[in-house]
C-alpha cells in the first residue's frame, strides 16, 4: 500500500514511484468510469447490431477489453506472470450481452481501487503480435507500461471506435461525457520538482 499523509485532504506520497503508481490506478479508473458512461448511454439495440454483415459489434470490442482486462489484472494481481493475448478466452456472452458488458466494467473497476498497486518495473511477459501476418512473439514488458499502454491506452482506441460506430447504428447516439475529449488518455500530472 502506496504510504502517504494528508496536507489540507489531498495525499502527499512518500516517493516518487508510489505517485506514479496512484496516477495509474486513477487513470485506469478513469477510462473504467468513461467505458460504464458509454455502455449507460447506448440505446438498447445498438450493442450487439453489426455495421455489415462480416463486421463487428460495439459488443465485440468490448469482449476484446474485457479479455485484455481479464487477463492483465490476473496478471498485475500476481496471479501470473506470463500472458498470452493470443490464446485468451473469448467470453462470448460480453459480446452479446450488454447488461454482462456493464457488470464486468464495474468489477474491473472495484478490483482496481481495492488492490495494491503493482511494482511497476516487475516483469511480465506478453506473448502477442503486431498484426495477424506476423509470428506471435513473447516480450518482457514492465507491469506500470503494461496497465497504461494495454489497459488505458488500448481501451480508449476501442472506446472510439465504439462510439463511432454508435453514431452511425443511431444517428441520434451523442455520448456526453463530462471531459473535455471523452476519447484522449487521461493527463498525467507533471511530476514536481522539489523546492
Amino acid at each position: 500500500m502506496a504510504r502517504h499523509s494528508f496536507n489540507n485532504g489531498r495525499a502527499v506520497f512518500t516517493s516518487q514511484h508510489d505517485q506514479k503508481k496512484e496516477v495509474l490506478r486513477s487513470g485506469s479508473l478513469e477510462v473504467l468510469s468513461r467505458l460504464e458512461g458509454f455502455l449507460r448511454a447506448l440505446p438498447s439495440g445498438a450493442y450487439a447490431r453489426s455495421l455489415s454483415e462480416q463486421g463487428s459489434t460495439i459488443g465485440d470490442h468490448m469482449r476484446h477489453i474485457a479479455n485484455h482486462y481479464d487477463l492483465i489484472l490476473g496478471a498485475l494481481e500476481g496471479k501470473q506472470s506470463r500472458i498470452d493475448l493470443i490464446a485468451r478466452n473469448r467470453m462470448d456472452r460480453i459480446a452479446t450481452d450488454h447488461r454482462e458488458a456493464l457488470r464486468r466494467v464495474q468489477s474491473y473497476r472495484e478490483r482496481i481501487e481495492g488492490m495494491e498497486m503493482p511494482d511497476l518495473e516487475r516483469l511480465l511477459y506478453v506473448r502477442d503480435q503486431d498484426d495477424m501476418h506476423s509470428d506471435p512473439q513473447e516480450l518482457p514488458q514492465c507491469a506500470g507500461a503494461l496497465m497504461r499502454e494495454k489497459l488505458s491506452q488500448h481501451s480508449i482506441h476501442h472506446l472510439a471506435v465504439m462510439y463511432q460506430m454508435a453514431i452511425q447504428l443511431d444517428k441520434g447516439f451523442r455520448y456526453a461525457a463530462s471531459h473535455t475529449n471523452a476519447f484522449s488518455t487521461p493527463a498525467q500530472p507533471q511530476a514536481r520538482t522539489p523546492k
